[in-house]
């Protein structure tokens, strides 16, 4: 199934896009001319209060690659030594739209499917194994040019699964799906923000609700190049990290300022390579002894000398994808691939966070007229119908999970934990002292 919800949320992304090839119009969720995005995710652990961003358990980079529409022709997975163990091609009309795609792994095919396309639109889609064999096929109806319903067909003709698209403001809002018996087994739920990220996601499956959600870092293009994931308990858990390739940057020269600072070399757990604006460098090897000397570029050339201080001349060819760098030495048998190290955390970026979360109305369980809401300034206003707002102050101490109300002599501190539209205060023995349930309509800053 999750196979399939992946699938589905590809289905959505693909829908978004105008496919009239008099008025193509490029990927709403990429702005500029983009070449290829590098990503790569982080998981996180708190130490000593802080996020620390850990680069571990999950693949190293997802590389995507887009044609002049923006796109993607190509879908790649490395692993910790940077080479490609996972790839899906996709081979498209001339208006944009995926007529084939197939995946491979370890360049061994794994999977393909072919759409057939009327009007500009993907009516039916077949998906086959390695060895070529039909193994399902999914239908699929519009209302205008978004999806509207899908349904798959297992191998032997019997309905698998049907499932409901619904869209807002021109992107995908909602899926549905249903048994054979039109029960309700699944169904997703997406929040956007004004660019049309992702804000949150509600899947609710057999039951249970799962919470995610999301906060973004922009460039200038006002393209994503951090992404924040954070579970229903505000708790972050991955960081994803962007390169963008513009088109009108992939093949920009490298400069000596390029180099200057720390590197960590691809494929070792510790190797350090560090460039000094004096023109000396330092290599940090995890077993050896320390690697100094001096180095230059040529910028015409394109080429890296290192001079280490037993006269050792070593030159590269250099090259460049996102941030990282690649060094081939002239003699072609030593590569080396250097990438800046884990992205730290803004250290504003946790308060800010939880800030967000507390920046609402609040009605007292049991209480039905008495609210509390929390502005910026820290203004903190208690609200009751039967006498004027009191005012009071407010700050977090988000490292330890407090929330600190009134100032001086006056000061209160409680524990504080969120829990979906709760706001739970407790004491120091950890006892519930006070719920509060959000109002949904938030309040204006």
């Amino acid at each position: 199934m999750t196979k399939y919800l992946l699938l589905l949320l590809s289905i959505g992304f693909t829908s978004c896009v105008s496919t009239s090839q008099k008025n193509l119009k490029k990927n709403p969720l990429i702005q500029g001319d983009v070449h290829q995005i590098i990503e790569k995710k982080y998981n996180t652990k708190l130490s000593e209060g802080k996020y620390v961003l850990v680069d571990e358990g999950i693949p190293s980079r997802y590389i995507y690659t887009y044609n002049e529409q923006n796109v993607m022709t190509k879908r790649e997975i490395t692993n910790q030594d940077g080479r490609v163990v996972w790839h899906i091609d996709y081979i498209n009309n001339d208006n944009g739209i995926v007529k084939t795609s197939s995946s491979f792994y370890e360049d061994l095919l794994e999977s393909k499917y072919e759409n057939k396309i009327i009007d500009d639109k993907i009516v039916e889609t077949k998906h086959f194994d390695l060895n070529g064999k039909l193994t399902r096929t999914q239908l699929k109806e519009y209302e205008g040019d978004k999806l509207s319903k899908l349904t798959e067909i297992k191998q032997n003709g019997t309905l698998s699964l049907t499932a409901f698209f619904e869209h807002k403001d021109g992107f995908l809002s909602r899926i549905i799906e249903k048994d054979p018996s039109d029960k309700v087994i699944n169904s997703i739920n997406y929040n956007r923000d004004n660019f049309g990220y992702i804000t949150k996601i509600v899947v609710e499956k057999n039951g249970v609700t799962e919470v995610r959600i999301f906060q973004y870092d922009y460039d200038q293009k006002q393209n994503w190049v951090k992404k924040y994931c954070f579970d229903e308990d505000s708790i972050l858990q991955v960081v994803a990290v962007r390169d963008i390739i513009y088109a009108d940057s992939k093949n920009q020269k490298i400069t000596s300022k390029t180099f200057l600072g720390e590197w960590q070399i691809v494929a070792t757990e510790s190797d350090r390579l560090v460039f000094n604006e004096d023109q000396t460098f330092k290599m940090s090897e995890k077993w050896n002894e320390e690697i100094t000397g001096t180095w230059s570029i040529d910028e015409k050339a394109q080429l890296l000398t290192l001079i280490q201080e037993n006269q050792k001349e070593l030159n590269f060819n250099i090259s460049s994808k996102g941030s990282s760098l690649y060094l081939e030495n002239t003699e072609g048998d030593i590569s080396i691939q250097l990438e800046r190290n884990a992205p730290a955390i803004d250290m504003d970026f946790d308060k800010k966070v939880e800030e967000a979360f507390f920046m609402h109305k609040w009605q007292m369980e049991g209480r039905e007229n008495q609210y509390i809401e929390f502005l910026s300034d820290n203004i903190l206003l208690e609200l009751r119908p039967d006498r004027e707002p009191k005012e009071d102050y407010w700050e977090l101490d988000e490292e330890r999970c407090i929330l600190r109300i009134g100032e001086g002599r006056r000061k209160t501190e409680l524990h504080y934990r969120f829990d979906d539209n709760e706001l739970k205060f407790y004491d120091d023995n950890k006892e519930v002292v006070q719920i509060f349930i959000k109002v949904e309509k938030e309040i204006a800053n």
